[in-house]
């Protein structure tokens, strides 16, 4: 797409739609390794344990990362 338009004005105006399809990836992210973690924990092997709080580990730094990505996230 060709405009006439400054970079900065053309990224400022996209920028929003990125940090909304990025929150929407951390979501999806989340309940992927909440499910993960559910299934591994209900395994007997230590290994599975270990890889179950690897993974709520995770889900729980995806959910601080989007309380601080959002100003105003309440």
């Amino acid at each position: 797409m060709i405009t006439q338009e400054p970079v900065v004005r053309e990224f400022a105006a996209l920028f929003p739609a990125t940090i909304e399809l990025a929150l929407c990836a951390i979501v999806f992210a989340l309940a992927i390794l909440t499910l993960l973690s559910i299934g591994a924990l209900h395994g007997d092997s230590p290994r599975g344990r270990a890889l179950a709080l690897t993974l709520v580990t995770l889900a729980i730094s995806c959910c601080f990362i989007v309380l601080m990505v959002n100003g105003r996230p309440f």
